[in-house]
Order: C-alpha cells, then structure tokens, then sequence
C-alpha cells in the first residue's frame, strides 16, 4: 500500500514535470516565432517603399516628359521658315583698279539660319552674313546669290553687279589765260646822269660819253636809266619778256673802246633820279657789242627771270640801265647811243 502510494507520487511528479517542460517549450517557441516575424515585416516594408519609390518616379518622369513635349511643342509653334533680302551697304568703290561692292544678308527665321554665298572676295572677313564681290575689268559682270537653311526651309536672294565705278581721270589743268602786256613807262622817273656831272631827269637815255657845257663836266661817262611800273602785275607769273630799245641818234663816234652797251637791272625805287644812282650796284643781263648799229632787243631768261623777281619781291617798279663798259674818249663831245623813252618797250606775257 505504501509502495503504490510512491508510485502514484511519482506518476503525478512526472505529468507535472512533463507539463512544465511542455509550457517552456511553448515559451521559447513563442519568443523565436515573434523575432521571425519582426524580420518578415521589415523587409515587406523595404518592398513596399521601393514600390512606393518607383511609383513616384515613375510619375515624375511621366510629368517631366509632358513638360518636356509641352516645351517642344511651344518651340515648334515658334519655328519659322528662313527668308533672305541682299542689300548694299558699300560701293561701287574704286581701289587699285578694281570695282568692289560690299553685301549684307539680311535674314530670317528661328532657329536662326546659316548663309552661305556664291563668292565672297573678302574670305569671310567681315562676318558669316557679308560677302565681297570684286570686278576686275569695266566689262564685268556678276551675280551673287545667297541661300539661308534651317531646320524649317530654305531659301535663296541673288543681286547682279557690274562696274559702277567711275574711273578716276585726271582732269587737265585749263591753259591759263595768257596775256600780253606792254609795261608802262615812268618817264618822270627815267633819264641820264654824267659820273660826277649833270644829269637829265625825266629825259631820254644816252650811253657813251659827255661834253662840257652847262651842268656837264665833259668827257665822263653818262648812263641811261628807264623805269617800268610793274604794280598791276603782282601774284602774276612771266611767262615770256623781251626790251627793245630802238635808236633815236647816235653821237659822235662810239668806237669799239666804249665796249658796247652792258643792260642791267638796277633799282632806285618810285621816284626821279639822283647824282648818285650812278653808282648803283646792277645784275648784268646781256652785253651787246653794237657792231650791228644802235638797235637793241633783249630776250634774255635772265631778263625774264629778274622781273618775275621783282614781282614776287613785291616791288612796284622793275628798272634798267645802259651803260658802257669800256673806256671813254677825251674829246669833249658827246659820243654814244641817245634813245627816247618813247622808243623803249618791255613787253611781256603773263598768266
């Protein structure tokens, strides 16, 4: 009795024991199956976020192609087909024998369209819308066409070119006006004065040598003089002058020791001679021998050359002496060349 009593106590211990061990059991696997759980969860959610990701790109990708094409189409309701107009903006201008005119493409269209030229002389130097056409030869033509492209069209202009230039000629200076001119006289400034002696102011022109007898000493030189009035000739240009003197008397006997008759310029100024113009300093202008008689014409350019001086000098008078070189007779007589103030002529041409 006993003993079964052991048995049953142990029989009970053991369900106990039994159903213990089956509770923790049910524990442990309760606590492994929430952590699996949890795992299950986050990776659902990973999902579901990348879905949720995708999603949302997906739609702004859709958005942004819409505003892409939206845009595109605003830009084709933009899009214009290109047109052109040639216009010249330089020449005809003459350089170095050759015509050239300068071109401007004046241009339409979006997008903004290219140009190209037939030719253009200038190799692009002056942007993609100018051209250069040069022409070589009067004869010469030429057509130049341009063409604008785009993604909407083409088009083309072309404008023809011929020498326009007026070829430089050299325009020939008019001949001046030449005039001929017989130079007025001052006889109140002209006469003959005797070295140291009388004189005649006013008078004719004698050359040689005197006699005694009133103012004059006798036997000393005498030398003409004769004044022209050159006022009305200044700022003028001589182109031609030639003096005669034509011979009134001839005294006494002049031989060859008188040396002829030297004509020079000298220079007393507007007014009547005096005793010492004698001594005047003169440039020769041409000696002449007087073997041919007592007429004299002297054509020098010296002669030209001295008055067109005086001109410019601004002097209102050009004035001439005669006189002889060589040595006088001691004969108390008058001997030389008499010529009257009437018988003297400057003439000259001018412009």
């Amino acid at each position: 009795m006993k003993r079964n009593k052991i048995y049953i106590i142990i029989a009970v211990l053991a369900i106990i024991s039994l159903f213990s061990f089956s509770a923790l059991c049910s524990d442990w696997k309760a606590t492994g199956d929430e952590e699996i759980d949890i795992g299950e969860g986050t990776e659902e959610e990973a999902e579901e976020e990348q879905e949720e990701t995708e999603e949302e790109t997906e739609e702004e990708t859709e958005e942004e192609t819409e505003e892409e094409a939206e845009e595109e189409e605003v830009a084709e309701e933009d899009r214009e087909a290109p047109t052109i107009e040639l216009e010249i903006y330089m020449g005809p201008t003459l350089q170095e024998d050759i015509c050239f005119y300068r071109v401007q493409a004046n241009v339409t269209g979006n997008p903004s369209p290219t140009v190209e030229f037939s030719k253009d002389d200038s190799g692009g130097y002056w942007g993609t819308k100018k051209a250069q056409v040069n022409l070589y030869d009067p004869s010469e033509t030429y057509t130049l066409t341009a063409t604008v492209t785009n993604s909407e069209g083409t088009a083309t202009a072309s404008k023809d070119f011929s020498w326009g230039c007026e070829e430089e000629v050299e325009e020939e200076e008019e001949e001046p006006e030449v005039i001929n001119l017989n130079v007025p006289k001052v006889t109140t400034e002209g006469g003959y004065i005797e070295q140291g002696g009388g004189m005649n102011s006013g008078g004719g022109l004698f050359a040689g040598d005197s006699r005694a007898g009133g103012v004059y000493v006798g036997d000393r030189p005498v030398r003409g003089y004769v004044s022209f009035d050159i006022t009305e000739l200044s700022e003028k240009t001589i182109d031609d002058a030639t003096l005669t003197l034509n011979i009134n008397s001839i005294f006494g006997s002049p031989g060859a020791a008188f040396g002829g008759i030297w004509v020079g310029v000298v220079d007393w100024g507007p007014e009547a001679l005096i005793s010492s113009d004698f001594n005047l300093p003169q440039v020769g202008i041409q000696l002449f021998d007087m073997a041919g008689g007592g007429n004299i014409t002297c054509d020098t350019a010296t002669l030209k050359t001295q008055l067109q001086n005086a001109i410019n000098d601004g002097k209102s008078r050009f004035q001439i002496r005669i006189s002889c070189p060589g040595t006088i007779s001691i004969n108390n007589t008058w001997d030389g060349w008499s010529y009257l103030q009437a018988g003297v002529n400057l003439n000259i041409d001018y412009h």
